[in-house]
């Protein structure tokens, strides 16, 4: 069963898809919990973040992460596994970029790793008993 590719600019968005994609498919949450091996009811917790008992399973994704991906003229999107594998195999565009976060790129200073630490703690404890 396909479904219209959608861009997701926030972790409501998605959250409601991925809702209405368990209901169309006919999953309740409980048998979702099973298929996923969470824990009974957490289903019921991830699709209402919301609320008092809620869970967010999607932090970060806010309107920052849009930003970012506008900015770059990306989007991200949720689609039929199989139509976007295909799509992806038919691109003729280069892959994607990657990269991978290198701590202070460019450093030149060099200095001494410190291997040891020592840290002393001393307890006083007013009226204790004077030694003899």
């Amino acid at each position: 069963m396909g479904v219209r590719p959608t861009i997701i600019r926030d972790d409501e968005t998605l959250v409601a898809i991925l809702r209405g994609r368990r209901l169309q498919l006919g999953i309740g949450q409980a048998e979702l919990d099973d298929m996923i091996n969470w824990p009974d009811g957490y289903t019921a917790k991830v699709e209402a973040p919301g609320r008092k008992y809620g869970r967010r399973s999607l932090w970060g994704l806010s309107s920052f992460l849009n930003y970012w991906l506008e900015s770059l003229g990306l989007a991200l999107v949720v689609m039929d596994r199989a139509e976007a594998e295909r799509l992806a195999a038919a691109s003729d565009a280069p892959p994607a970029a990657l990269s991978s976060h290198d701590a202070y790129a460019g450093r030149t200073r060099k200095r001494e790793v410190v291997q040891h630490r020592v840290l002393r703690v001393a307890y006083v404890f007013p009226g204790g008993r004077k030694a003899a």
